[in-house]
């Protein structure tokens, strides 16, 4: 077993914190009612941050857990882009509660919130994701847009600025993968691409999604493989065993195209492209059956593996030592792929 996994399954007990809040689904309310607790319960930690409204007028919450250190690398975990994949806001909120709950009894935990910023997004799409637990909507995907024409709804998965507009992304509303009219035409994605901006110390992110069991890296827009491939593949691959090592439950990586399918106007392309930070998409737990229905009983072992994915991405985020440093370490090409692209963030 890893150390990600030991840490994961032997420096917390399972379920907690949280209790039993970990045993089913939670609509949006009680979603939002505990991100609040949690800011309330430790100011010294956490700041709630709304970062914008839904189409529908409802708010979209950035939690910002931070410690003592000055100049901090950002990390932003974010998820619920789609509506249907109900693993994606518990496993956010899992991980939020064990760095905020975890901070004053494990050191582990404490170090890496104290030389990190870690944001945290757990429902990008709120008002999709209402309306997947209203009657025989469970499989909605898309937000709530009136498209004008009967149907509602845009992929916001397909309306980020990278690669908009191409192979993997649909022009017809009625479609689950209808891209928008235009890039960042939805306010979610305008929302979460802003906050990104404002926060140029973000070098790493993930956005959670289900189903397949894998660690997506940029690009998916097109088959080309991008300057910082090893590097991206060697954290990928890492975050990949990390979660792979808590249950047994096997987790690949690859670039999105050529793993899975092309995804044009994704968020973690444009991320990469525009923002020039490590970007990832993990499709959680299922690998297939039953799809995104996955039962409650493993929200809190797939939060354990988003979790130690978690924290592989915080310890490989927080330091980047000098190229001198990097090659005494033995780090070699890989490592200095990492300090040059921190480097184009400094310069940002």
């Amino acid at each position: 077993m890893s150390s990600y996994a030991l840490l994961v399954v032997g420096s917390l007990v399972l379920g907690q914190p949280g209790g039993d809040w970990f045993n089913d689904y939670k609509p949006f309310a009680d979603i939002e009612a505990r991100l609040h607790v949690m800011a309330a319960e430790r100011p010294d930690l956490c700041t709630l941050v709304d970062i914008g409204d839904s189409i529908e007028g409802r708010d979209i919450w950035a939690l910002q857990i931070g410690g003592t250190a000055a100049d901090k690398p950002g990390v932003l975990f974010s998820g619920t882009q789609h509506a249907r994949e109900w693993i994606s806001p518990m496993t956010n909120m899992f991980i939020a509660e064990h760095l905020v709950y975890g901070y004053d009894t494990d050191p582990t935990i404490r170090s890496r919130v104290d030389s990190a910023e870690i944001m945290i997004v757990p429902v990008v799409n709120p008002d999709g994701y209402v309306y997947s637990w209203t009657p025989n909507n469970r499989m909605w995907r898309k937000n709530r847009r009136d498209n004008g024409d009967g149907t509602y709804g845009v992929d916001l998965n397909r309306n980020w600025g990278a690669g908009w507009g191409g192979t993997g992304s649909s022009g017809t509303p009625s479609s689950t993968t209808y891209r928008g009219p235009e890039a960042f035409s939805e306010p979610e994605t305008a929302a979460l691409s802003d906050f990104f901006i404002a926060n140029p110390q973000i070098v790493s992110a993930v956005d959670f999604h289900s189903y397949g069991q894998v660690v997506l890296s940029p690009y998916g827009y097109t088959y080309d493989l991008p300057a910082d491939h090893d590097l991206l593949m060697d954290v990928g691959t890492g975050m990949a065993s990390a979660m792979t090592a808590v249950h047994g439950e096997t987790y690949d990586a690859g670039p999105t195209a050529g793993t899975l399918y092309q995804v044009s106007g994704g968020m973690k392309d444009w991320v990469y492209d525009d923002q020039g930070a490590l970007a990832y998409t993990i499709e959680l737990r299922p690998e297939g059956s039953p799809w995104f229905e996955l039962p409650p009983d493993e929200i809190i072992p797939t939060g354990e593996e988003g979790l130690a994915a978690a924290l592989y991405l915080i310890d490989r985020s927080i330091a980047v030592p000098e190229p001198s440093t990097l090659l005494l370490l033995g780090m070699g090409a890989v490592g200095l792929l990492w300090y040059a692209l921190r480097m184009r963030i400094a310069k940002r």
